[in-house]
């Protein structure tokens, strides 16, 4: 199942002029909320990253947020 999905939580980064305002703050609180809710993403903390760095490469992205 893809993250994001209906069943998955999902993670939501600002980007400002291309970049992550925040990033390691933001997947901080993603790793808590999944930990309290005994939550396995099923994907590492690495792939999230990359996920997301994928995610905001794709055209309209770029502002304000990138979900």
């Amino acid at each position: 199942m893809a993250l994001g999905s209906p069943t998955r939580p999902s993670v939501v980064v600002h980007v400002w002029d291309g970049r992550f305002y925040r990033f390691d703050a933001h997947l901080d609180r993603f790793a808590a909320s999944l930990a309290t809710l005994r939550l396995d993403p099923g994907h590492d903390r690495a792939e999230i990253e990359a996920f997301c760095t994928a995610a905001s490469a794709t055209p309209g992205c770029g502002t304000p947020t990138c979900r």
